[in-house]
């Protein structure tokens, strides 16, 4: 076993919680044999009919803000990239990110599909949120964000296609 990154939601009214599991584990593969990590983000599937984690796929303008913060050694990227992986902002560091987020942009300028859930690849998902709380998106009863943190999980290794597809040398995530 070993941890993995959750997030808790809670009905308020009938209590129940439901988690979604992350991984640092998920990669596409591109087209000249690379890979490329993938963002994720807990979503509603609507084929799967539960709380997933889906692709998120952030616009290019986004990527390009995120170099810009890099370039300049401050904002919340950066913020958020020291708290996480306690690594200062070296230049070697700084350089490695900014190269990380080019080659993201590569991939996503040649991207065509909606973001896909993780489990099933259904670009039926709706994404929601990590903190505060939402209406679900199918019954439209409110959620609330009430844990997150790291659990005692068995590891997630899959690999997807370059549009978000699993491909079949893959692990499948059990359940938990």
């Amino acid at each position: 076993m070993m941890g993995r990154g959750y997030i808790e939601y809670t009905s308020p009214t009938t209590g129940r919680t439901f988690w979604v599991l992350l991984s640092a584990f998920l990669e596409y593969r591109l087209g000249d044999g690379s890979k490329l990590d993938i963002d994720q983000q807990p979503a509603w599937c609507r084929r799967c009919r539960e709380f997933r984690l889906a692709e998120q796929i952030p616009s290019i303008e986004e990527l390009e803000q995120s170099i810009a913060e890099l370039q300049m050694r401050e904002g919340p990227l950066i913020e958020h990239w020291e708290l996480v992986f306690c690594e200062e902002k070296t230049d070697e560091n700084i350089e490695r990110e900014i190269a990380r987020y080019r080659k993201r942009i590569s991939w996503r300028r040649c991207r065509l599909s909606a973001p896909r859930c993780l489990s099933c690849g259904s670009t039926a998902v709706d994404p929601i949120p990590v903190n505060g709380e939402f209406f679900h998106p199918e019954s439209g009863g409110r959620f609330v964000v009430s844990g997150g943190g790291w659990a005692s999980a068995a590891p997630w290794v899959a690999v997807f296609s370059p549009e978000g597809e699993m491909l079949p040398e893959t692990e499948i995530d059990g359940e938990y």
